[in-house]
């Protein structure tokens, strides 16, 4: 009995650990396209915009939005290092 208790144990935790390894490569992917896409972005409003003030505020926007995709990936990261420390 005990032997079924800790295999179903192991299991739930290799099942989370790859939910939750696929749900990190996902999000760096989209962060990936995200960096990408906010960097073309910014270069776009380099050109399209006449005033300073215009383009710091677009950078601006832009800034926060990477910073928010920084932080996600540093709470993946911490998810995965956590999953990590207890299957071990």
């Amino acid at each position: 009995m005990d032997k079924d208790i800790i295999k179903n144990i192991i299991a739930s935790l290799i099942v989370s650990a790859i939910a939750s390894t696929t749900t990190y490569i996902i999000t760096a992917k989209q962060n990936t396209i995200n960096i990408e896409r906010n960097t073309k972005a910014i270069e776009e409003v380099k050109r399209d915009y006449a005033t300073r003030r215009e383009l710091d505020l677009k950078i601006a926007s832009l800034e926060r939005t990477v910073n928010r995709i920084d932080r996600n990936v540093d709470k993946l990261t911490q998810l995965l290092l956590n999953i990590n420390k207890y299957n071990n």
